[in-house]
């Protein structure tokens, strides 16, 4: 199966793309694009969270409460950076906006809207 996600990490610091949907663990109506948040919790869970994490981010957005959890997961680490890579819109725009220091190309798109 395919990740669209993946955690590289260094001596200095962590990086992590969130590159699919947001969507929970569950299978139903799901695609091998989904990122959920249990996944994500396992790939930070040995992490350092004083060390720097960069996280690239390029998803449509998906379920509001998996969002949430990646955001609150992604703020317990004191030097988190968010990278806008394209299109970053509806529940991935609050995961970007988990980080302290947030970046955006000319080339990349933040949506927002109204759930």
């Amino acid at each position: 199966m395919n990740r669209y996600y993946s955690l590289y990490t260094e001596e200095s610091g962590s990086e992590l793309h969130i590159y699919g949907d947001i969507s929970s663990d569950d299978g139903w109506l799901g695609s091998e694009s989904d990122v959920s948040s249990y996944r994500i919790e396992k790939e930070l869970s040995g992490l350092d969270t004083s060390k720097p994490l960069t996280v690239y981010i390029n998803s449509r957005g998906g379920m509001v409460g998996e969002g949430w959890a990646i955001y609150n997961q992604l703020k317990r680490f004191e030097k988190c950076k968010t990278v806008a890579d394209g299109f970053v819109a509806s529940i991935a725009s609050v995961i970007f906006m988990a980080g302290k220091e947030r970046e955006m190309s000319p080339a990349s798109m933040l949506y927002f809207h109204d759930a």
